[in-house]
C-alpha cells in the first residue's frame, strides 16, 4: 500500500507539473520550490524535482533559440546566468555554453583575419601614394595583432628605409 500510495503521489505531482509546466513556466520554480520543502529528504521528490528543473530549462533553451543563434554574447551571457540560478550544473547549460564559447572564439578569429586582410590593402594603398610614416604606423598596428605576419613585417622594412631615403630627400631639398 505505502508503494502504491508513493507512486499516486509521485504521478499526480508530476502530472500537476506538466500542466504548470505548459500554461505557466514562471510558477514552476516556485512550485519545485514549496514541492521540495514540505517533502525534505524524500529521494522520488528530490528526482522530480530534478527532472521538471532540466525540462524547465530545455524549456527556455528552446524558447531563446533566435537569441543563442545569435551573436549578442551579453545578452546570451545574462539569458545563460538566469538559466544557471535554476541548476548551475545543468548539462544542457554546458553544452549551450561550449557552443557560444566555440561560436564567439571564431567570429573573433573571422573579424582578426578581415582587419588583417584589410589592413593589408590599406598599406598598399599607403606605399602607392608614398606616405611611408603611416605605412610605418599601419604595419606596426597590424604586427600588435598578429606579430608573425611576414607581410606586414617586410612592408615594414621597405617603409622603413624608403621613409629615411625620402626625408633625406626632403632634406637635401630644403
Amino acid at each position: 500500500q505505502f508503494q502504491k500510495l508513493r507512486e499516486k503521489f509521485y504521478k499526480d505531482q508530476s502530472d500537476r507539473l506538466v500542466i504548470v509546466l505548459k500554461e505557466n513556466p514562471g510558477q514552476l520554480l516556485e512550485e519545485l520550490f514549496i514541492l521540495e520543502k514540505e517533502n525534505e529528504g524524500n529521494q522520488d521528490v528530490k528526482k522530480l524535482v530534478k527532472e521538471f528543473q532540466d525540462k524547465l530549462i530545455a524549456k527556455k533553451i528552446q524558447d531563446k533559440k533566435e537569441l543563442l543563434d545569435s551573436n549578442k554574447y551579453d545578452v546570451i551571457e545574462s539569458f545563460l546566468d538566469e538559466l544557471r540560478k535554476i541548476d548551475k550544473l545543468n548539462a544542457q547549460i554546458q553544452a549551450v555554453e561550449q557552443n557560444i564559447k566555440e561560436r564567439k572564439l571564431e567570429n573573433e578569429v573571422i573579424q582578426k583575419k578581415e582587419y588583417l586582410y584589410s589592413g593589408e590593402k590599406h598599406l598598399d594603398t599607403l606605399i602607392k601614394l608614398k606616405k611611408y610614416d603611416k605605412v610605418i604606423k599601419a604595419s606596426e598596428e597590424i604586427l600588435s595583432v598578429d606579430g608573425n605576419n611576414q607581410p606586414a613585417q617586410d612592408i615594414l622594412e621597405n617603409a622603413q628605409v624608403k621613409y629615411s631615403q625620402q626625408l633625406k630627400y626632403l632634406a637635401a631639398e630644403s
